[in-house]
């Protein structure tokens, strides 16, 4: 006759045991408030010629299928998407809270002045279509466009004039009050 002794820690296994169910109940419970879509563009005034940033930013989501980006006349699709998730989950007192993001990254570059509408984007997430609204931009052509290269930026005056010495410009923009000058 064989003998055996268990020990058990009851306490620990209540709150391993509570940590599990939480764990379970997260994952498992579907959340009050569904996906949250939006896009924006890095400016709404852009200059022709120089690439501005569209963004649709997908939130609280379990599972999305990336947009198509249709055709802009005028505008022309440089890249993307470019995709960067985030993830935040907070535990206060038992209660979890979890919130995922994804932004969706698309490079465009206006071909000639103008005021172009970016038309609302549907996505698909977790099974249900969500529509963001129309975005506009103006373009404008730059007073400097093409005729200024920088070839240069510094952030004190010895980075400065070392850049000077190196690249010899025909003009030199300072700030009167950079740092170490």
């Amino acid at each position: 006759m064989t003998m055996s002794r268990t020990r058990t820690c009851r306490g620990a296994a209540v709150s391993l045991a509570t940590v599990i169910l939480a764990m379970l109940v997260a994952v498992i419970t579907p959340r009050a408030d569904g996906a949250d879509v939006s896009m924006s563009v890095s400016d709404r005034r852009v200059y022709v010629g120089v690439p501005f940033t569209v963004s649709i930013v997908i939130g609280n989501y379990r599972r999305y299928d990336a947009p198509a980006m249709k055709p802009i006349d005028g505008l022309t699709l440089l890249s993307g998407p470019s995709e960067s998730t985030s993830s935040f989950t907070q535990i206060i007192n038992g209660q979890i809270t979890q919130r995922q993001t994804v932004t969706l990254s698309y490079q465009f570059v206006a071909g000639s002045p103008g005021v172009f509408t970016i038309p609302s984007v549907t996505v698909s997430a977790d099974g249900e279509e969500h529509q963001t609204p129309p975005v506009r931009i103006t373009a404008v052509k730059s007073e400097i466009g093409g005729h200024v290269d920088i070839v240069g930026d510094a952030d004190d005056v010895e980075a400065a004039i070392e850049l000077i010495r190196e690249r010899e410009p025909q003009v030199v923009l300072l700030d009167v009050h950079m740092p170490a000058g």
